[in-house]
């Protein structure tokens, strides 16, 4: 918050639930307080986490539990009410009823502006637009299941304290009123050596979104995917989180194609290409973009307990940013990970070019260890990269149930240190402190956010009880 003395709220954000799993027969569980959905293949409601391209190149499907309690420190991507799951023989279902106070920003005609999702209350600006709007979703999941065949359909219904209506060419498609309703159907069907996946969702409007995709393992040792996806400009779900290069299921197509070999003697090799556009008016954008992009890794696993690998990453896509025709962005790294006893280090060294012209670079060093009670975690990182487009990212080490994904650009170094203790075996306490130093200019930020000075310093503390 903006420090004002005479004003106190206690907390900025609180999040509890209750998970009881009674011994019946058909109710198998209850939650109630915050919880996360996770349905199909994301195109309705996914708040879980869910990982990109590139992590895992044969891989585009997604697997998780539909129903568990949240933990995550988003402020936003959850649900917060009641749900259940019911189970007899080969079919479950889970209704589900959710409430909360949202962030947003309010137009002076009374329509929703935008979401935020940040959770930062730090200016006058940011304190009054917390909790602006109240949220209702309320909707349902059955699913059969047999043997190696799966289907599921699940509906929403998403209904706001004022309306979603805009002006601007590449959000007027987004103008969904107060309530809007959404469904969808999800199958998964394995045989011997593949698996047939997918998901197609409808609005009230008729705006679809569908992807299908094939996982085929040739030998044990190769591993093939193929999917295709095609999210119609005018769907939209606020809880989707699907596969592709953007992960809100919506203006996109695309073709990508993945496979994983694994060569012997320890080697591995995994590589995707990705064929996509956005056919409608994007953010920025006055036309139409089509994109490609290319991935290839090859691991060497040195022991049980290390490993080496070097990756490439190539993108290109048309753009009218800054009045650009194409843009293309290249990076190359080189990681290294391996745990002797009670101490594990991490390397990366990772170069980036953009537009052919600016190169940028990060070097990083993680040392952790692990004593008795105690676990340490430290990262030194130096990067030079000459803007935003040439940022080279890497997840940062966090509390219990964080993720984050740092963008390094501009010039300079970071320092964090985290510790994790065992207090008892019910009670472990996380303290985090991070240090971020610009070499290339004497402020960070602007607005309400100006620094005097080149660095940020972030200071984070987690407790966690078990009862």
């Amino acid at each position: 918050y903006l420090y004002n003395p005479n004003y106190t709220n206690g907390f900025d954000f609180v999040s509890a639930s209750l998970h009881y799993k009674p011994k019946k027969r058909i109710l198998k569980e209850v939650l109630i307080g915050d919880y996360s959905l996770n349905f199909g293949q994301g195109l309705l409601i996914w708040t879980g986490f869910s990982m990109g391209k590139g992590v895992t190149s044969t891989r585009s499907d997604k697997n998780g539990l539909t129903l568990l309690p949240y933990h995550s420190s988003d402020e936003v991507h959850f649900m917060r009410g009641v749900s259940a799951r019911f189970a007899h023989q080969n079919i479950s279902f889970i209704p589900f009823i959710s409430y909360k106070q949202v962030d947003a920003e309010i137009q002076p005609d009374s329509t929703i502006r935008s979401i935020r999702i940040n959770g930062l209350h730090r200016t006058e600006n940011e304190i009054s637009q917390k909790d602006a709007i109240e949220e209702l979703l309320i909707g349902g999941h059955i699913n059969y299941k047999r043997s190696n065949k799966q289907i599921g359909f699940q509906i929403v219904s998403m209904n706001y304290s004022f309306p979603f209506e805009y002006q601007s060419n590449y959000q007027k498609q987004y103008s969904t009123g107060n309530q809007t309703t959404l469904s969808s159907i999800d199958h998964s069907v394995v045989g011997k050596n593949w698996q047939f996946f997918g998901e197609l969702a409808i609005n009230q409007s008729g705006k679809t979104a569908f992807i299908e995709g094939l996982n085929f393992y040739a030998t044990p040792n190769i591993t093939f995917n193929t999917t295709i996806r095609k999210y119609s400009a005018g769907y939209k779900s606020f809880y989707a989180n699907s596969f592709g290069e953007r992960s809100y299921a919506n203006n996109e197509i695309g073709f990508y194609n993945g496979i994983n070999i694994n060569l012997g003697n320890s080697y591995a090799l995994k590589t995707y290409f990705d064929l996509y556009a956005f056919p409608s008016f994007s953010y920025g954008e006055g036309k139409a973009v089509h994109g490609q992009d290319f991935f290839s890794e090859i691991q060497k696993k040195l022991s049980a307990k290390s490993l080496i690998y070097l990756r490439l990453k190539n993108e290109k896509r048309t753009t009218q940013v800054a009045e650009q025709t194409s843009e293309s962005i290249t990076r190359v790294r080189i990681h290294y990970k391996t745990t002797q006893g009670i101490l594990t280090l991490q390397s990366r060294v990772e170069g980036s070019i953009s537009n052919k012209k600016d190169k940028g670079f990060l070097i990083f060093q993680d040392i952790k260890t692990k004593f008795r009670g105690f676990n340490l975690t430290t990262r030194l990182a130096f990067f030079d990269t000459p803007n935003f487009q040439s940022a080279i990212y890497a997840y940062q080490p966090n509390v219990l149930y964080a993720f984050r994904s740092m963008a390094y650009y501009n010039q300079g170094y970071q320092f964090i240190i985290m510790s994790k203790i065992h207090i008892t075996h019910q009670v472990k306490l996380w303290i985090k402190l991070q240090r971020l130093t610009y070499t290339n200019k004497n402020k960070v930020s602007s607005s309400y956010y100006e620094t005097t000075t080149p660095h940020l310093t972030d200071i984070t503390f987690q407790l966690q009880l078990l009862l």
